[in-house]
């Protein structure tokens, strides 16, 4: 008996199949769950308000727990809701922070000009950027 391309074809996709099916059979249960990543640094009680005069300097703190077990490098952005005073008159530190599992104390800072006016109503925008573990 001879075979045809065609005949062929069909012989190796029943085959195909049939492996297929038996390699699949070896899968003996599946199991769907839910799948989340949670943010590993929580903020304890941060600073309500940070008051200052012309020319004086003041030294805060942020505590932060680390729930992860690895160490993550954290950086602080100090932003005023005007920019032109901020950029004149006020300094804050540019410091990455190195924060171990448990609880940390980050240490911060503000300088504010001599020559600085009080204005009204300022805010003060913290963002805490938080890098991959080291």
């Amino acid at each position: 008996m001879k075979l045809t391309k065609k005949t062929a074809l069909l012989a190796l996709g029943i085959i195909a199949v049939f492996i297929t099916g038996v390699i699949a059979g070896y899968v003996w249960y599946s199991l769907t769950i839910p799948f989340r990543v949670i943010e590993p640094l929580e903020l304890v009680e941060p600073p309500a308000f940070l008051e200052l005069m012309a020319g004086q300097n003041k030294t805060f703190e942020f505590n932060v727990i680390n729930h992860a077990d690895v160490d993550y490098l954290v950086t602080l952005t100090f932003t005023l809701s005007d920019s032109g005073y901020q950029e004149s008159y006020v300094t804050f530190s540019e410091i990455a922070y190195t924060v171990i599992p448990g609880e940390n104390t980050l240490e911060a800072w503000v300088k504010v000009g001599g020559d600085a006016p009080a204005p009204v109503g300022l805010e003060l925008t913290i963002e805490f950027s938080r890098a991959a573990p080291t």
